[in-house]
């Protein structure tokens, strides 16, 4: 189900919190340190981001599985391909 033009509500989620801060390092990283970003570079660093989150959640005991399992059922939900294509096209327009 669609929600505010994101895939679902756990991708839009995603975005509210990390959108700018994955379009800024990047953008700094093509403009400062003049590497070239591509979409794989964009992917790459949307799945690294995940990846450190989900080894944080890992790390806490939430006192029942029950807990944790919601937690990683709505990781699993995070589009990673449409947060790529949205900063790669940002990217592109600047």
């Amino acid at each position: 189900m669609a929600f505010n033009g994101y895939r679902n509500y756990e991708t839009w989620a995603f975005m509210i919190y990390f959108e700018d801060y994955i379009y800024e390092t990047l953008k700094e990283q093509k403009e400062y340190e003049n590497q070239e970003i591509n979409y794989e570079t964009v992917y790459n660093t949307v799945e690294s981001i995940l990846d450190e989150m989900r080894d944080s959640i890992d790390n806490v005991e939430y006192g029942n599985p029950f807990v944790s399992d919601l937690i990683n059922a709505a990781f699993s939900e995070i589009d990673k391909k449409e947060i790529s294509d949205t900063i790669s096209e940002m990217l592109k327009e600047d």
